[in-house]
């Protein structure tokens, strides 16, 4: 009897479907498919914003317009993101290590469709960082969502919000929101679900807290919710909290 011969086969990387992304006047228009999709738009110290995958943060590799990556002339005043079904990921960071980054943006829509999504990974990579927006509008929809909104512990960039609305869905999701300042008003309703929303964020033992606007309010909806504050947080008023189930001692 012979030998054994194996045949070696081409490595491939798992696609994890195709996102189309246009400019449609100002505004940089993102559509995700059914697939799990994984993306990082980051706005460029040029004024640009590229979107591609989020390959580099270890995810699968979804196909930028059935490329790697996009980019988008200066001038970006809008973003809308609609991610669609499936267990999709986001990342949107507007600066880059070597300085400040992006353009501020009138506003910043994200609509994460159904399924379990994720903004950030709770705990290692912050979702959506160091954004510059009048307004930022977030819907993770139904699933069991995560989503991170934070300042860099670094001092490259600032968060800074005029209004902010946060919006989950049917399923127990987990939101974060730490180092930013929301100078108008700030609205979290995380829907049905055990969910949980962090105000604040101790890392390497340095808190970073909020400062809130003049209307703030938090409500968890119907479900066993809990309110964690972990110091630092001002504000012009008291925030409005309804439907937690556990509160802060």
């Amino acid at each position: 009897m012979s030998a054994l011969t194996f045949e070696r086969l081409e490595q491939r990387q798992l696609l994890a479907g195709n996102v189309t992304a246009v400019m449609k006047g100002s505004t940089l228009v993102i559509t995700g498919d059914a697939a799990d999709n994984g993306v990082f738009v980051e706005g460029q110290t040029d004024g640009t914003w590229t979107v591609e995958s989020d390959a580099i943060f270890g995810g699968d590799t979804t196909t930028i317009n059935g490329s790697s990556i996009f980019q988008t002339p200066e001038g970006v005043k809008k973003i809308v993101v609609n991610m669609g079904d499936g267990n999709d990921r986001l990342y949107v960071l507007a600066v880059t290590f070597d300085g400040p980054g992006g353009t501020d943006l009138d506003s910043l829509t994200i609509k994460m469709g159904d399924g379990n999504d994720s903004i950030g990974q709770l705990g290692i990579l912050t979702g959506l960082l160091d954004i510059h927006a009048k307004k930022v509008s977030v819907d993770l929809g139904n699933g069991d969502d995560s989503c991170q909104i934070a300042t860099d512990v670094f001092g490259l960039d600032d968060t800074v919000i005029g209004t902010l609305n946060v919006k989950g869905g049917n399923g127990d999701d987990k939101v974060s929101i730490s180092g930013c300042e929301i100078q108008k008003s700030l609205s979290v309703n995380l829907g049905a679900g055990d969910d949980t929303l962090s105000l604040g964020s101790p890392f390497q033992g340095t808190l970073q807290g909020n400062t809130f606007g003049t209307k703030t309010s938090f409500n968890g909806g119907k479900g066993l919710d809990e309110l964690i504050d972990f110091g630092n947080n001002t504000g012009v008023k008291e925030p409005k909290v309804k439907a937690f189930e556990t509160l802060p001692v």
